[in-house]
């Protein structure tokens, strides 16, 4: 009611309470398990806000005290992103995302990824004839391989470091091989210091090559023996040699 006794009615005005939390995930490069590269994808963006909408988005690496700047939500394309060099959680990387909508609710979410940083390991040992480790009288020798990771996905030898023989399955253990395999006409005739080469590749892609050698001796050892200077009788069964 105002001064000249006018009565204007009820007036009113409603809002929404909006309390939930939206929703939100993704995932780093298309949900992969491991990285050897700090620069990575962030991928596969879903939302969900049934009340006020999704409004903005923020992210962080899990080692970082602060957040990138709020923008606008990105969906079904991939946004570029590197991860923290060093995190407590050893090659475990892990990226952090808000979700704000648009009446002030902020979820957060995350996704994880392992950052390989280190080549797999690996040891060959060459095995001659005898099972003798520093000789062989033949090229067909047996490989020993020990060392690997639990992580060592593929391994493959070669004579000489350029042509490999194929990938297999990577399990330590005794190979039979071939000190010729993948080389010319002319390196197979050669005796001497002969090496192996093996390469590990892990479950990320990284590699690592390791080698033995052995010495090859396929030639018999010449001599002559002459009795009593060449005499053609004896009449004693003592004699010089």
């Amino acid at each position: 009611i105002d001064a000249t006794r006018w009565n204007s009615g009820t007036i009113t005005d409603t809002i929404i309470l909006d309390t939930t939390v939206p929703q939100g995930t993704f995932t780093i490069n298309n949900n992969a398990t491991y990285t050897t590269t700090a620069s990575v994808k962030l991928t596969q963006f879903e939302y969900n806000d049934n009340m006020a909408g999704i409004d903005q988005i923020q992210f962080r690496n899990a080692v970082d005290a602060n957040w990138s700047e709020w923008q606008s939500v990105v969906q079904g394309i991939q946004m570029d992103w590197t991860l923290s060099a060093l995190e407590a959680g050893g090659e475990t990387r892990t990226v952090f995302m808000h979700v704000r909508d648009k009446a002030g609710n902020i979820g957060t979410y995350s996704d994880t990824i392992l950052y390989d940083l280190t080549a797999p390991t690996g040891q060959v040992t060459i095995h001659g004839q005898d099972d003798a480790e520093t000789y062989a009288t033949s090229t067909q020798v047996k490989l020993v391989i020990g060392k690997l990771p639990t992580d060592a996905y593929q391994i493959r030898f070669s004579n000489n470091n350029l042509a490999w023989g194929t990938w297999a399955a990577a399990t330590a253990g005794t190979y039979s091989w071939n000190l010729n395999n993948g080389l010319i006409e002319t390196e197979q005739l050669i005796d001497g210091t002969r090496g192996v080469w093996l390469e590990v590749s892990d479950t990320s892609g990284k590699t690592a090559v390791y080698s033995d050698s052995i010495m090859l001796d396929r030639t018999a050892p010449t001599g002559a023996v002459t009795i009593n200077n060449g005499d053609i009788y004896v009449n004693t069964t003592t004699v010089s040699v």
